[in-house]
């Protein structure tokens, strides 16, 4: 269900949000997440897997119009069959004033047996189509564990080199048994670094 407001805050009525895309139709949703654009259109990225077992599980994003009534059917962020669980999405939407105006974001981490990796794709079309994921953090280093992936936009309205620039952070949790130190989903240079592959990769 999707609930909206044409007030303060004080009446609220909801819509039914589709349950199928990527040619199935999933048993429950979780991890809502909603952004808009300049033209005031609403992105809503939520999760989608079957009311028992974990496959098949996808992210997908809906779009609705300024008055949040008319939701488009939700389109695939990631869809997997098997092996991986997509978890913990959020997304962003570029409303500075760059050639990325408009371009909308999802990141998330992907659970991958004992770790888990951060990702981020993007949308230069409103939500139409998605560009394959580009992974954020190493996932290479032992015990590896990241969630709740927050994607950022620099919306700043003055000229500056980093307007326009996204990047994407997390947490990293220690389990048992890992050795001890920082721990980090990427300096400010790395996630830079990142930043400029991700500009020219889609």
């Amino acid at each position: 269900m999707k609930a909206y407001t044409t007030s303060d805050g004080s009446t609220w009525t909801t819509t039914q949000m589709s349950g199928t895309w990527a040619g199935n139709t999933f048993g429950i949703s979780f991890d809502p997440a909603l952004d808009y654009d300049l033209n005031g259109n609403y992105y809503f990225v939520f999760g989608g897997a079957p009311l028992s077992g974990n496959y098949p599980n996808s992210i997908a994003v809906a779009k609705a119009t300024p008055d949040g009534l008319g939701w488009r059917p939700p389109v695939a962020v990631t869809f997997n069959p098997s092996k991986f669980f997509d978890d913990k999405y959020w997304i962003a939407v570029d409303r500075s004033p760059s050639r990325f105006q408009g371009r909308v974001y999802v990141s998330w981490d992907r659970n991958t047996a004992t770790d888990q990796i951060l990702y981020i794709v993007s949308s230069s079309d409103g939500g139409a189509t998605w560009s394959a994921p580009v992974k954020a953090d190493d996932g290479t280093s032992r015990f590896e564990r990241v969630i709740c992936a927050t994607p950022a936009v620099d919306t700043s309205s003055t000229p500056t080199r980093s307007r326009g620039a996204a990047s994407t952070s997390c947490t990293r949790a220690r389990p048992t048994g890992a050795p001890r130190g920082p721990r980090r989903c990427g300096s400010t240079t790395t996630r830079a670094r990142r930043t400029s592959i991700i500009r020219r990769s889609v």
